[in-house]
C-alpha cells in the first residue's frame, strides 16, 4: 500500500484486517513540514536470529525505543520466520 497526499505533522489512525477480522486501532504521526533537524530513527535489518531468540531481540528493540523515543522505526530486512512473528511485532508496537 502506498500512502499519498499526507499532511505534515498529522496523526493518522488505521486498522488492518481481512474484511471480517480487524486489528486494534494503531496510529502514526507524519514528520513536520519543512526542514527538520533532530528526527530520531531506529533502523534495523534482519534480526539475525530464530525463534525463540527473536523475543530477546524484540525486547531489546523495545527497551532501546523506550529509552530514546524514536520518531520512526524502519525495518529494512526480511521477516522470513513466520512462527510467532505477529506476536513479536504486536509487542514491539504496543511498547510506546
Amino acid at each position: 500500500m502506498r500512502l499519498v497526499n499526507l499532511n505534515p505533522g498529522t496523526v493518522y489512525y488505521y486498522k488492518v484486517g481481512d474484511g471480517s477480522t480487524w486489528s486494534p486501532e494503531f496510529h502514526f504521526t507524519t514528520a513536520p513540514g519543512g526542514f527538520v533537524d533532530g528526527l530520531r530513527y531506529n533502523v534495523f535489518g534482519d534480526m539475525g536470529t530464530f525463534m525463540p531468540f527473536g523475543f530477546v531481540v524484540t525486547n531489546a528493540m523495545v527497551e532501546t525505543h523506550n529509552q530514546n523515543n524514536y520518531d520512526m522505526t524502519l525495518h529494512l530486512g526480511d521477516i522470513s520466520c513466520l512462527i510467532l512473528i505477529s506476536l513479536l511485532f504486536f509487542l514491539f508496537f504496543q511498547s510506546k
